[in-house]
């Protein structure tokens, strides 16, 4: 319980400062805003018990924010509520594959409701003998809203953004991203 960023794909979570980009991509900024989804709430997470991988389950409830492009905070303060489901595979001892799925859904400024779903998929290849001098990491994150925001008129829309990072030397570190803007359906 208290204020943290709350479970959604892989940029949400991660403070501004550790991220791998300065730049935010504009899918995420146009769902979720230049801070993201920053609240108070309460978050119940589980390791799911399973030999074969690593899996976690996520529930979070929170007070919701009052600037949000996707939701927003009104007179009757109603919550949002999240589901996180993280699934990390190793690959070999060089390779791992994380997907995520997320469902989330809160009030609107409309006095309705706002749904979205993402997910998102991470692959690190980071060589066991020279893990400091060489890796890459390709991480993509895809988002779909469905907005209702009057009797018998909603809204549907996609964004995604993707990015590469490579690591030639030890000190040099490379970015190259592709982002695409969400589009309205």
């Amino acid at each position: 319980m208290g204020k943290f960023r709350e479970a959604v794909g892989r940029i949400n979570p991660t403070h501004p400062h550790a991220l791998p980009f300065i730049d935010l991509p504009n899918a995420y900024v146009n769902y979720f805003g230049e801070e993201g989804l920053n609240d108070e709430g309460a978050s119940l997470s589980w390791l799911i018990p399973n030999k074969k991988f690593y899996q976690e389950i996520v529930f979070q409830v929170t007070s919701g924010l009052s600037e949000s492009p996707s939701f927003y905070r009104g007179d009757n303060n109603h919550l949002i509520y999240l589901g996180h489901l993280k699934n990390f595979f190793t690959l070999s001892d060089n390779a791992t594959l994380e997907l995520g799925l997320t469902g989330l859904t809160g009030p609107n400024d409309s006095s309705r409701t706002t749904s979205i779903a993402a997910a998102d998929l991470t692959y690190k290849w980071k060589p066991v003998q020279m893990n400091t001098y060489r890796s890459v990491t390709w991480q993509s994150e895809f988002y779909y809203g469905h907005a209702n925001l009057m009797e018998n008129f909603s809204v549907n829309s996609f964004g995604l953004y993707s990015f590469l990072q490579y690591q030639l030397a030890k000190t040099m570190v490379s970015d190259r991203a592709i982002r695409l803007c969400t589009k309205t359906i």
